[in-house]
């Protein structure tokens, strides 16, 4: 019976696919440039781009060329800032739609959405479970999904702490094994990290809470999968304020076209 589940748990994952290597991606440094970030956008619904127009660009190969796509659609976002997106979303080997949706420009660096991260880490053949979600930690080091009613900080049932808790797993290439590895996330180091600050932290926390482990467990566990930073990351390190969705994707307060 256990041979017969491990069968079918093999059968769920893929081979490891490349993705494009950014090494320049440093989120500790700030090298600026003269793309605009896209908590600045404007522009036209992409609802209005002929299907036609959006084909053409399986032929587009250079920055230029897409900057001038981008400025005769209209595409939401500055001409260089589309244009850096739509490159990503070539090299990332995803749809175009996809790129421009899910990619976004922070101080002239290119980051990823929640979905379009977990995306790509499912494409490299990794898969993810969810262990603990929000659970409170107690003072006697077990776990519960629901907040003790206790006051007493002495209490062994005393909340100390929230946790959430992935595991990665995945085939190696070396032994051809399903291998697995697990990732916590704790709510003091998101305090600690002066994250839980902000009011995005505060309104979404399970969600926040579930992101990040995603994304540092990620980096940790299996960076060759996504060299790139997603787009809450790189705005909590740099301070920028953004809206977060009741899945936890986070994206620039202003990406929608002014009308």
């Amino acid at each position: 019976m256990a041979e017969q589940k491990e069968k079918a748990l093999e059968g769920e994952y893929v081979e490891f696919q490349d993705v494009a290597d950014d090494s320049e991606n440093d989120i500790s440094s700030d090298n600026s440039n003269d793309i605009p970030d896209d908590n600045t956008a404007d522009g036209t619904s992409l609802a209005t781009i002929p299907s036609t127009e959006l084909t053409a660009l399986s032929a587009i190969n250079d920055v230029d060329t897409l900057k001038h796509f981008a400025i005769k659609m209209g595409i939401p976002g500055s001409p260089e800032s589309v244009a850096q997106r739509l490159a990503r979303a070539i090299e990332l080997k995803v749809g175009y739609m996809q790129g421009l949706d899910n990619i976004y420009i922070i101080n002239g660096r290119a980051t990823l959405s929640v979905w379009l991260f977990i995306m790509l880490i499912k494409r490299a053949g990794y898969e993810l479970r969810t262990i603990r979600d929000n659970e409170y930690l107690l003072n006697d080091g077990t776990y519960s999904k629901i907040k003790p009613n206790v006051t007493d900080s002495k209490d062994p049932k005393f909340p100390i702490d929230r946790v959430c808790e992935l595991e990665w797993v995945w085939r190696s290439k070396i032994t051809g094994e399903i291998e697995r590895e697990r990732y916590a996330y704790y709510w003091s180091e998101a305090v600690a990290a002066g994250h839980t600050k902000k009011a995005t932290w505060l309104a979404y926390s399970k969600q926040m809470l579930w992101k990040t482990t995603a994304i540092f467990g990620s980096r940790r566990i299996c960076a060759e999968a996504v060299d790139m930073y997603e787009y809450g990351e790189m705005a909590d390190a740099k301070g920028i304020d953004y809206k977060v969705d009741e899945s936890g994707n986070c994206k620039p307060i202003d990406i929608t076209p002014k009308k």
